[in-house]
């Protein structure tokens, strides 16, 4: 480890002190730990970058991942978060599902969504919605069964989440997928 010195308006030695003793870590412990994110952060942006440019050279042939894409429809504005109606083959139907890719690669990618029914299994995989996260009744996003759909299928929109709502979706998906 090795001593370094930088120069910080007062304003921001204040918050930072504060922030460090609710954390109950050192000032050098805080900076260290908000260096290491903010650098983790420029890394995620370029690999994400690197993720869209890669598709906007190379973009997806039709068939080249299944058969459920739809190239003749009309792009729709999505952000990851939003619940939409999708009608699914028989005997689903149409149900919502919650959009779950980033919205750096929308454009350029189909979704990837997670469906929700009204079954509720109280399983570490799903979310349980209810009225009051705008839903009709109350159901339960399923994270077990996340699939790719068409972009041109994607319905009319019923909500959105937010970002920590968005953490309690990312916990059941973790689990689904055994990470």
């Amino acid at each position: 480890m090795r001593t370094v010195q930088i120069t910080l308006e007062d304003e921001l030695v204040k918050a930072v002190d504060s922030a460090a003793g609710q954390l109950s870590q050192s000032r050098s412990a805080f900076a260290r730990d908000a260096l290491r994110a903010a650098l983790e952060k420029l890394e995620v942006r370029a690999r994400e970058q690197q993720h869209r440019e890669g598709y906007l050279r190379h973009p997806v042939s039709p068939g080249e991942f299944s058969d459920i894409e739809d190239e003749a429809g009309v792009d729709r504005l999505m952000r990851r978060g939003e619940i939409r109606w999708y009608p699914f083959k028989t005997p689903d139907q149409k149900r919502p599902v919650l959009i779950l890719t980033r919205n750096s690669i929308l454009e350029v990618l189909g979704e990837v969504t997670a469906p929700l029914t009204s079954t509720i299994r109280h399983i570490p995989s799903e979310v349980i919605l209810t009225p009051e996260d705008g839903m009709p009744q109350a159901c339960a996003i399923n994270l077990d069964h996340v699939q790719p759909v068409s972009k041109a299928k994607v319905g009319l929109f019923i909500t959105a989440w937010s970002e920590p709502q968005m953490d309690r979706v990312k916990t059941a998906l973790l689990f689904a997928l055994g990470f």
